[in-house]
């Protein structure tokens, strides 16, 4: 309480008693609250530390002097509070931009049947090539008009309808502007938004076409080659035989027992009497 805090006041000046100085300070909101006549609300830092809000409300009293009513509030655990979320919203912007996923915060139109954009990272803003200034307040439609043929969009409404957060497989995005494959996760915040972090898995996935289809010229030259080929693991287990081995063997890969830790240089291919 100010009293316990700095005793009696009546008669002092309010610079002397609540900041211990000797002079009006540089920006006297009172003495503005007196001069237009209108209620000033401050906020100042006590020597003790503390804060205070001050509202000065100026009135003429019943001798036609203009005095003034101040109340003063300890805002001190307010601002202490202020600057927790302040920090915790620093702590926060810090990981955001620094996720290498793209994240993208949406919010549900009023009409429910769109999602508009609220914020997006660092990291989305490179895999989509836009701005944040640009994109952020705009339609998802809009900016990616191909999101429902994505199959996204009705990801989204199944989330903020149900709460239950999803995974998008990953799939080939494409509109006028961008495209490439992309592996979602999307998740409802307490607020109602919806949050999608997502990787850009185009490099990924052009790899594994590269090395399936490379598996696939292999494949196809094994099996049709004209010397027998027979493929076995580390442990000796057959996997694959060409034509040309069951041809010379008689046997398919179904009839051949597994072999444990056997080499091709102790193997003896086993012939299949043909009646």
């Amino acid at each position: 309480m100010l009293i316990k805090r700095f005793g009696d006041l009546t008669g002092k000046l309010c610079y002397e008693a609540y900041m211990k100085r000797k002079s009006p300070c540089e920006i006297c909101q009172l003495k503005k609250a007196f001069r237009t006549g209108k209620t000033q609300k401050f906020e100042l830092e006590a020597p003790d530390g503390k804060f205070y809000e001050i509202t000065s409300t100026p009135f003429k009293d019943i001798d036609g002097e203009t005095k003034a009513i101040e109340v003063i509030r300890d805002t001190t655990e307010i601002k202490k509070t202020e600057e927790k979320i302040s920090e915790s919203e620093k702590r926060f912007r810090e990981l955001f931009n620094h996720m290498s996923s793209g994240v993208i915060i949406y919010e549900a139109a009023k009409n429910e049947k769109d999602f508009i954009i609220k914020d997006l990272n660092s990291a989305a803003e490179k895999i989509e090539n836009v701005k944040r200034g640009v994109v952020v307040g705009r339609s998802v439609l809009e900016v990616f008009p191909g999101v429902k043929d994505f199959g996204l969009f009705d990801v989204f409404k199944r989330v903020r309808e149900t709460g239950k957060p999803e995974h998008h497989p990953v799939s080939f995005y494409k509109d006028k502007r961008i495209e490439g494959w992309r592996k979602n996760y999307v998740y409802k915040l307490p607020s109602g938004e919806i949050v999608a972090v997502y990787d850009n898995v185009t490099e990924q996935k052009i790899a594994e076409e590269k090395i399936e289809e490379s598996e696939k010229r292999f494949r196809r030259a094994i099996m049709n080659a004209p010397l027998p080929v027979m493929i076995h693991k580390e442990n000796g287990k057959i996997v694959s035989i060409n034509k040309a081995w069951t041809e010379i063997t008689g046997y398919t890969l179904e009839e051949i027992p597994t072999i444990e830790a056997v080499s091709y240089t102790h193997l003896t291919l086993p012939t299949k009497r043909i009646v």
